[in-house]
C-alpha cells in the first residue's frame, strides 16, 4: 500500500484549501487524508481528499490514559487557549487520533505534515532514502514530522508522552524553566518528542537534509543554510527559484548548488505566498527538465504583483491581498 499523506486540522483556515490542493496535485497516486471536524469536511470533499473525524478516533487505552494525566504546563506569557480551546492539549491529542486512525485503517508507513505545509512534488520517489529510519524530524529537529515508518513508532511516542506526565521531577523542571527563563513557552508535544528521541533513541534523521540535490524545507522564513531574500514588508524568506517546468529550487549557501525542493513549511509566512506556489505548480510536468542558471530564474517574491509591493496592505497582510489572489488561485486549480 502506498504511504498516505495525513494532515490534522481543527476547524477552518484560509490557507487550508491551498495546502490540500497542492498535496492532491503533487501526489495523484497517493491517498491524502484530512483528520478534522465538521468545519472542514466539505472542504476535504471539494479538494478530493479523504476526510476522517477526530471524534471517531478519540477512544482507546492510550488516549484515555492521556486524558487522565494531562495538565497544562506553561509560562505566564504563554496563551494556550484560543477561542476556548486548549491548543496545547490538541497538539498532543492529534497524535493519539493519528495512531488510532493508522490502526483502524491498517496503515503502515505514512507521511504527516503540519497543515500549513505545501507539498510541491511527489513524495513516493523520496521514500527510499528514509527506509533506514524510524521517522524524520522537522521544526529545527524538535518535532516528529514527515516520513514515519509505521504505527509502532507513534505508539511508542504516545507511551512516552503519558509517562512524562507522570514524571513529577521532569514536569517541575519544565515549569521552573518557564517561570524563570522562558515565560512565553509551554510543555508541548515537541518537548515530549525530544525526550522520546533522546531517551528511547529511535533512528531518526532531519527531513531537510540535502540528499542527491533534493530537500524538504524546514521553515520557509528561516535560512537553514539556504539563500534568503526579503518580502515587501522586509521579512526574510528563502529565495525560491521558479523553474520553467513548474518546480522549485533554493541555493545551498555552503556549495552554491541549486537544491530542488519537495515541500515548504509555511509557518509564519504571509497568506499571499500560498496561491503563488499553487499557481506555479500548475505548470509542472511529469518529466524533470534540466535546470537553467539559478540566477536567471524568477523568484517567488518576484511574482508578487508590483502594485502591492510597497502597499500598506501587504505590510499589514490585510484582506486586499487574499481578495486579489482569489481569481489566480481558482485558475491554478
Amino acid at each position: 500500500m502506498s504511504a498516505p499523506i495525513l494532515f490534522c486540522h481543527f476547524g477552518y483556515s484560509n490557507y487550508l484549501p491551498f495546502v490540500l490542493q497542492a498535496a492532491r496535485r503533487a501526489n495523484p497516486d497517493k491517498e491524502v487524508v484530512l483528520l478534522g471536524d465538521e468545519r472542514n469536511v466539505q472542504l476535504a470533499r471539494e479538494c478530493a481528499v479523504t476526510h476522517a473525524f477526530f471524534r471517531d478516533y478519540a477512544n482507546g487505552e492510550e488516549i484515555d490514559a492521556f486524558h487522565a494525566c494531562y495538565r497544562l504546563i506553561q509560562g505566564k506569557d504563554h496563551r494556550a487557549f484560543k477561542s476556548g480551546v486548549d491548543w496545547v492539549k490538541f497538539v498532543f491529542l492529534r497524535w493519539f487520533y493519528i495512531y488510532n486512525y493508522l490502526r483502524a485503517q491498517q496503515i503502515q508507513s505514512f507521511w504527516h505534515f503540519d497543515s500549513d505545509t505545501m507539498i510541491v512534488e511527489p513524495l513516493a520517489p523520496q521514500e527510499g532514502k528514509f527506509q533506514p529510519y524510524a521517522c524524520t524530524e522537522q521544526c529545527n529537529g524538535i518535532c516528529l514530522m514527515g516520513w514515519v515508518s509505521g504505527p509502532a513508532v507513534v505508539g511508542n511516542y504516545l507511551r512516552k508522552i503519558n509517562e512524562l506526565f507522570h514524571r513529577e521531577p521532569y514536569l517541575a523542571a519544565q515549569q521552573r524553566e518557564f517561570d524563570e527563563q522562558s515565560p512565553g513557552y509551554a510543555f508541548t508535544e515537541m518537548r515530549a518528542f525530544m525526550a522520546f528521541r533522546d531517551e528511547e533513541r529511535p533512528p531518526t534523521v532531519r527531513l531537510n537534509r540535502i540528499v542527491d540535490g533534493v530537500s524538504f524545507d524546514d521553515y520557509i522564513v528561516v535560512e537553514h543554510g539556504l539563500e534568503m531574500e526579503r518580502l515587501p514588508n522586509g521579512k526574510p524568506v528563502k529565495r525560491v527559484g521558479l523553474s520553467s517546468d513548474g518546480r522549485f529550487y533554493c541555493r545551498d549557501l555552503a556549495t552554491g548548488a541549486a537544491v530542488r525542493m519537495i515541500s515548504f513549511n509555511m509557518s509564519w509566512a504571509p497568506f499571499y505566498l500560498y496561491p503563488l506556489i499553487l499557481q506555479h505548480m500548475s505548470g509542472q510536468r511529469g518529466e524533470l527538465a534540466a535546470l537553467a542558471d539559478f540566477d536567471r530564474l524568477p523568484t517567488l517574491c518576484s511574482q508578487i504583483p508590483r502594485r502591492y509591493r510597497a502597499s500598506a496592505a501587504i505590510k499589514r497582510m490585510g484582506r486586499a491581498v487574499p481578495r486579489f489572489f482569489r481569481g489566480r488561485a481558482a485558475a491554478a486549480t
